[in-house]
């Protein structure tokens, strides 16, 4: 299935994100969000988290429609959370390589410094629970 198929909701039919043994396999988080806006017109994003069932992660987005109706939808983001590029620069506070050369945060760490005056560490919470 290629990008333009996923987009347009042509998935899987068992791919409907309404568990982890249903998630979308998504590439980025960018592909998150626009098959969000393209199978839940109208909603808008309540609250993004991050999940491990079973070793695997997932992003589960909270969508919220006008009307109150919440919908959470998984996403398998193992094709690429966690992942490292070689030989990337070093964060200056832990020494992880970053995933970019021009990163301002570090997810192995938690800091970021987007406002280099005002450095602030990101607490990155992973549930380990199913919901």
């Amino acid at each position: 299935m290629g990008i333009f198929d996923f987009v347009l909701g042509r998935a899987r039919a068992d791919q409907d994100g309404s568990c982890p043994e249903r998630a979308i396999i998504v590439a980025s988080i960018g592909e998150e969000y626009q098959w969000a806006q393209h199978n839940c017109p109208g909603f808008t994003l309540g609250k993004q988290e991050l999940q491990e069932v079973d070793g695997k992660p997932y992003d589960v987005l909270t969508l919220c429609s006008p009307s109150g109706e919440e919908r959470r939808v998984y996403f398998d983001i193992s094709a690429f959370f966690g992942k490292r590029r070689a030989g990337g620069p070093p964060c200056p506070y832990c020494g992880v390589p970053l995933r970019a050369d021009k990163a301002k945060q570090c997810f192995e760490c938690g800091k970021d410094w987007h406002d280099p005056v005002n450095v602030v560490c990101r607490e990155r919470k992973v549930d380990t629970q199913e919901s």
